[in-house]
């Protein structure tokens, strides 16, 4: 009866319609319910079912920063910790080329951790995360501010899902922004396209690939290596290439 009381509470007094299982999150309290990694480990999923591969593996690495964090020993030398934390990502990198680690075992490894809390998620904890990446893992201000944005799209699904309420929210009103700054470009003179083009490197190596791969996107005006890995020879007909854009479907005829 307590609990059925609970739950018209929560209907009569939500100012928004809201869901049974919405209801049912919120019935079972703020650290009774789905964790930061758990929610990320399944929206990590979707992305890689949806075919945005590259999206998926970005989110993935930056859960394993977010752990990092978590587990930082702070009276530790600094050195000894970034060189530790290197070695670490290194290890993972030596395991996948020998196919002994996936990076779907790391989102499986994420989904059953309850290591960080929504509500351990506050500005406090996004300073002295930033600080964290600006210090020890040598990151740029873009690079920060691209694992800030995943924190706050989290944050909202999570909001949206009933995982926590609106008023622990870290980036309304007056707390932290996220600003994307606009970086200057530069781009390649013809000579050092030519120095590019002139490069004689060891047939059908891996860096013989990435040289053909690199060429072939820029003289089709910068496609995306997620389209260029799918195009086929039926794609050129009467000189042109034509193809859907993987992004936003859209057809191209270049």
């Amino acid at each position: 009866m307590k609990k059925l009381s609970e739950v018209n509470d929560i209907f009569f007094e939500s100012k928004d319609q809201v869901s049974p299982k919405q209801v049912k999150q919120k019935l079972k309290g703020t650290y009774g319910q789905k964790s930061f990694f758990e929610l990320a480990a399944e929206r990590i999923i979707e992305k890689y079912e949806g075919g945005t591969f590259s999206v998926a593996k970005a989110e993935l690495s930056i859960l394993y920063n977010l752990e990092e964090f978590l587990n930082l020993k702070r009276n530790k030398n600094k050195s000894a910790i970034i060189k530790s934390i290197n070695e670490r990502r290194l290890h993972r990198i030596s395991e996948a080329r020998l196919n002994k680690y996936s990076w779907l075992d790391g989102v499986a490894y994420f989904r059953n951790s309850k290591a960080l809390a929504f509500r351990d998620i506050d500005e406090v904890f996004i300073n002295k995360y930033k600080t964290f990446c600006h210090s020890y893992l040598g990151q740029k201000t873009r690079t920060i501010t691209n694992q800030l944005i995943l924190i706050r799209t989290l944050f909202n699904l999570a909001i949206k899902e009933g995982i926590i309420e609106r008023k622990f929210y870290p980036f309304a009103g007056d707390k932290e922004k996220i600003r994307i700054g606009s970086g200057n470009k530069i781009g390649l003179s013809t000579e050092e396209i030519e120095k590019i083009e002139k490069l004689k490197l060891e047939e059908n190596s891996s860096i013989w690939h990435t040289h053909n791969v690199w060429l072939f996107s820029f003289y089709f005006a910068g496609i995306r290596i997620s389209d260029v890995v799918k195009i086929k020879w039926s794609d050129f007909k009467d000189n042109r290439l034509y193809y859907i854009m993987n992004k936003n479907e859209k057809a191209l005829s270049l």
